[in-house]
This record gives C-alpha cells, sequence and structure tokens, in this order.
C-alpha cells in the first residue's frame, strides 16, 4: 500500500498527548494486528487490555480521515490509544496494509438470486443478525424524495434488535461486562439514528411507534446493565431529543397528543425506570406541542419580559427541546421563527450559523462579536462563512474566536485560520494562529511552520515561545520534540521529571543527552530496563535490552567503562534462570 497523506503531526492533534503518547507505546510494541484496507474503509485490531482486542475503523475521504470508531468504552476527549497506534502503524509501516476488495466491488457482480443467498447464508451461521436484518428492513421501506402515501412501519424488528443488543453482555462476567456497557448503548445509539433519519424523511408519524418500541425495550432492560459511568443514563437524554422532534413533526392533534403524553408520562412515573428524566423533554413536547404560551409568544416576536425566558428554560432538560424545537423549524424551513426563538434561548452560535446559510453575513459576525464566548462557536461559524464564499467575514470571525476566554477547542480554531488564513494571503493572521497553535497543541511541524511565517521576526517569537514550553505543566510529546531540535538538552530532561513520560518520550530524550548529560541517562536506562526485567515481563525484554543499551553508551560516554562492565555483570548473575532474557544481556 502507498503511504497515507496524512502525518503523525495530524494524529497527535486529534488525540490528547497522553492518548498519544500511550498509542505510539502500542504501536511500537507491536499491539496492532491485521491491517486490512477496502476500498475508504481501514480495520484493525489491537491488543489491549481485555482478552479480546479493540476493533479499529477508519472512514477515507479521498485522502482525508472522514470518521474513526474504536470498540473500547475510551470517552475522555479526542481519538482513543487504539485508533492512534493503527494511524501510526498505517503511517509508518504501509506495507503491513493488505488490500481487499470494498464491499461494493464484491456485491455488485452479483444478482438477486445470489444476493439472497448470501444473506441467507450469513443469518445461518450468525443467527443474532436476525433483528438487525429485520430492523434494516423495517426502517428502509421509506423512500426519500419518493412521495407516496404512508407506510405503516413494524416497530416489532426495532424491539427485538434493542432486545438482542442488550444482552449481548449476558455471557461475559461482571468485571468483563462493565468495559463494555459503553459499545453496547452505542449500539442502541444507532438504532435510535436510523428512527430519526425516519423522522427527518417526513415520516414522523410512522417514526413515533417505531421509538414506543425502542424506548420500552430499553427502559425494560437498561438498569441491568452495570452504569457505572453514567453512559445507559445519558442515553435517555437523546432518546427524549428524538421523541420530541417526532411528536412536533408529526402534526397531532390534541388527543394523539395526550396518548403519546400519557404513555411517556409511564415511563418517567414508573418506580423502576424513575431515573429516565432525560424523556422530560419528549413529555413536554406531548403535553404542548407548539401550543406553549411562551414558546408562541416567541414565536410572533411578542416581547418578553427580563426574566420570562430565564424561568422557562431553568430545567435541563429544556435543553433537548430547544434543540428539537430548532431542528423541526430548520427542516420546515420556518426560518425566521427559528431566529426569534435561538436569540430568546440565547443560543446565538446556532442563530449566527442559520444567519450565515440565509446570506446575511453582516449580521452573523455582529452575533459572534457581541455574544460567542467559545473557540468552537466561532470554528462552526467561520466554516459555514467559508463554505459559502464569505472568506474575509469567515477569518475576522476565526481571528475574534482566538481572543475568547473559553480556551476549548482554540487549539482546532487556530490550526484552521492558520491554514485558511495563509491560502488567502494574509501572512499576519495566519502567525497569529500559528503562534497559538504551537502553544495550545504544541509539536514539532507546527513550530517549523510558525518559524517558515515569522520571517525576521523569528529571534524574538521564538524566545517567547521556548518560555512557554518550557514552562509546559506535563511532559508531551510535543514541547519535548521542540526542546530537543533547539538543543536545549537540560530544558527537555526537566520536562520529562514533571510527571509521567511513557517509554517513547524517555526514549527519545535519553537518545538526545548521551553525550551531553550521559549520568542522566545511565540513572534513567538502568531504572526503566530494571522495572522490565525485575518485573518478568517476557514479552518487553527487548525494551530492557534497548535501555541497557543506552546505558551502556551513556557510561561509555561518561569514562565509566568499568563501572559498565561491573554492572552488566551483576546482571547476568541476577537474571541467570531467565533463559529469554540472558541471550540479549550476552549480546550485550
Amino acid at each position: 500500500m502507498a503511504k497515507p497523506a496524512y502525518s503523525e503531526a495530524f494524529i497527535r492533534a486529534q488525540a490528547s498527548p497522553e492518548s498519544f503518547q500511550r498509542g505510539l507505546e502500542y504501536y511500537h510494541a507491536g499491539s496492532v494486528l491485521d491491517l486490512v484496507r477496502r476500498g475508504d474503509e481501514l480495520l484493525a485490531e489491537v491488543e489491549g487490555s481485555q482478552h479480546t482486542p479493540y476493533r479499529v475503523q477508519v472512514r477515507f475521504e479521498g485522502d482525508a480521515v472522514d470518521e474513526v470508531r474504536c470498540n473500547c468504552p475510551y470517552d475522555w476527549g479526542g481519538w482513543c490509544k487504539h485508533i492512534v497506534a493503527v494511524l501510526l502503524a498505517a503511517l509508518h509501516d504501509p506495507g503491513r496494509v493488505e488490500a481487499r476488495p470494498a464491499l461494493d466491488a464484491l456485491l455488485d457482480g452479483l444478482d438477486l438470486e445470489q444476493l439472497q443467498a448470501l444473506v441467507r447464508h450469513l443469518a445461518g451461521r450468525h443467527p443474532d443478525l436476525m433483528p438487525e436484518v429485520e430492523s434494516w428492513l423495517a426502517l428502509n421501506q421509506m423512500q426519500p424524495g419518493v412521495e407516496a402515501a404512508p407506510i405503516p412501519l413494524d416497530p416489532q424488528p426495532i424491539r427485538r434488535q434493542v432486545r438482542a443488543i442488550l444482552h449481548t453482555l449476558d455471557h461475559l462476567r461482571p468485571s468483563e461486562a462493565y468495559w463494555h456497557v459503553g459499545n453496547v448503548v452505542e449500539e442502541v445509539r444507532q438504532v435510535l439514528g436510523q428512527v430519526q433519519t425516519v423522522v427527518e424523511q417526513g415520516a414522523a408519524r410512522e417514526a413515533l411507534p417505531l421509538l414506543e418500541a425502542l424506548t420500552d425495550e430499553y427502559a425494560q432492560q437498561w438498569f441491568y446493565l452495570d452504569d457505572s459511568d453514567g453512559d445507559a443514563y445519558a442515553f435517555f437524554e437523546d432518546l427524549g431529543r428524538v421523541w420530541a422532534e417526532a411528536l412536533l413533526a408529526a402534526d397531532l392533534n390534541a388527543a394523539e397528543r395526550r396518548s403519546w403524553q400519557e404513555r411517556i408520562e409511564a415511563w418517567l412515573h414508573d418506580n423502576e425506570y424513575g431515573d429516565a428524566e432525560g424523556l422530560e423533554a419528549a413529555r413536554r413536547a406531548a403535553k404542548y406541542g407548539w401550543d406553549d404560551p411562551l414558546l408562541q409568544r416567541v414565536l410572533r416576536d411578542e416581547p418578553l419580559s427580563d426574566d420570562a425566558w430565564e424561568t422557562y428554560n431553568e430545567d435541563a432538560w429544556e435543553d433537548a427541546l430547544l434543540e428539537a424545537q430548532l431542528n423541526v423549524l430548520e427542516r420546515q424551513e420556518r426560518h425566521e421563527a427559528f431566529l426569534r426563538l435561538a436569540e430568546a434561548a440565547n443560543l446565538h452560535g446556532r442563530r449566527a450559523v442559520m444567519l450565515a446559510k440565509r446570506g446575511r453575513v453582516d449580521e452573523a459576525v455582529q452575533v459572534a462579536r457581541q455574544h460567542f464566548y467559545s473557540p468552537l462557536e466561532a470554528l462552526t461559524l467561520a466554516r459555514t462563512l467559508y463554505q459559502g464564499g464569505a472568506v474575509d467575514a469567515a477569518l475576522d470571525v476565526a481571528e475574534h474566536g482566538l481572543t475568547l476566554a473559553d480556551g476549548y477547542g482554540k487549539g482546532e480554531l487556530a490550526l484552521w485560520l492558520r491554514e485558511q488564513a495563509e491560502h488567502a494571503g494574509q501572512a499576519e493572521r495566519a502567525l497569529l494562529a500559528a503562534l497559538t497553535v504551537v502553544k495550545t497543541r504544541p509539536d514539532l511541524d507546527a513550530y517549523r511552520k510558525t518559524q517558515a511565517l515569522a520571517g525576521d521576526h523569528w529571534p524574538g517569537l521564538r524566545a517567547d515561545l521556548l518560555e512557554h514550553l518550557r514552562n509546559a505543566p506535563n511532559a508531551t510529546q510535543g514541547p519535548v520534540s521542540i526542546l530537543l531540535h533547539e538543543g536545549m538538552i537540560d530544558e527537555a530532561i526537566a520536562t520529562v521529571r514533571k510527571g509521567y513520560a511513557g517509554y517513547d518520550l524517555l526514549r527519545q530524550v535519553a537518545d538526545a543527552a548521551i553525550k551531553a548529560r550521559p549520568d542522566w541517562v545511565v540513572e534513567t536506562a538502568r531504572k526503566q530496563a530494571e522495572d522490565i526485567m525485575d518485573g518478568g515481563q517476557s514479552k518487553y525484554y527487548h525494551h530492557a535490552a534497548d535501555w541497557l543499551k543506552k546505558a551502556r553508551d551513556a557510561y561509555r560516554a561518561a569514562g565509566r567503562e568499568a563501572e559498565w562492565r561491573f554492572y552488566l555483570a551483576g546482571l547476568k548473575e541476577k537474571h541467570r534462570r531467565k533463559y529469554a532474557l540472558m541471550p540479549l544481556l550476552q549480546a550485550l
């Protein structure tokens, strides 16, 4: 396979420093198994802490990574270590990637009889596929863009599929099942996404029985899961939002709404399901529809008292209902009502994006300058403006976003602005963004890019950046790589001493410091090697040998050859019964 178009810096930018470091270690440890590329999809397994390897799926759009998935329970922001390891393996060892035909290519030559035979064969070998086959057939009766009489959709396949998903953990011990709860909930969420598609295609009324079947089955089963992380409980909020969208879009009469309200209240009020308050948004949508008095005043653009909306919006469930209302208004192209509701609810990000989509660029920029507090809001609007051809306005909004106090997403915004500003020939703005990139998500590529953009201003900017990196609170790959690039060995050593530094990071600093700081390398390398050897971790003995080679080279660089020989002789005596280790020690 050809080497992928993405870079290591790109992978690092998508993960937390800790996840990237652990993924790098997994890659070097050979934990990535069976890399297979099928068309625009890369599949792999990664050996982790569980008996069963984790499965990673990467989808590409052209040369760009479009979507990533892993069935591990990681949910703390950015890519997990398994995704990082897989993409690093594909990047650095492209020869390991086995090219296989994509599914479309395999199916294209089959006629109807052969396709039916294939489905029968798969269902016969894997009976657990039958609920999913039934569910897919039920949900795909709707044909987008084709006007026809509503088709009653059978809810029973949905019920059976959700039940099958929730029971996949039955054969696992509780300690094992805990790690898979998030994946089970995600599978149910995918079924919900299919039902939501039916709503979005204009068949909201037909979707309501499907939602009823999904909710009833989930409400009966979810509390049997070990929900220590809250994944199963949090699903009710997503469920409540889709219910609210369906109820608002279905054009129900008062009696129909009352019937659905009573059904939802039964789930809410039953003691067994009492924690499902995420459905409160659905209950209110069923009770009022669009007839809530305050909502009607907003939609009619009537003035409100200062505290009216605050009182209305005091409960957390209202966020889900507001999102549902805005989604339905947007699909119904009720743009002015959408803008009034978004403004009344202080949802200025969505309001500004709608203004941009409607070509009201100046108003969108004004909303951003007056009301935005998050760089991610600015990034979403900037992308919308840019795609609509309002390049200068997009760059203005992005630059303003870098000044916002809320730092979440600032690095992603700065990276976007750096690339787009440079493409537009706005060097000063590109440099400003580049400096922010280095400070928020530092890596050597970003540092070199900033140097290229800075030109004659580089010496002063360099000093400021290096001071910032020296004061970084944690030991991460980016700052260390930059400090080593600048020959600042002592500063790099001080950085890795601040906290946990993984194998690859320590190795990088040790390799650079052998001549300049051999005593530190001896101390560090011995500790790393001894921890592995004393722990009897035979599969990592090659790492111990690698650390001992660094210790040997550092002893020699310090003029302590005799001390090295004495130390090595002691290791051979101590570990003489470890037959997997002894050949490695003899080779030193």
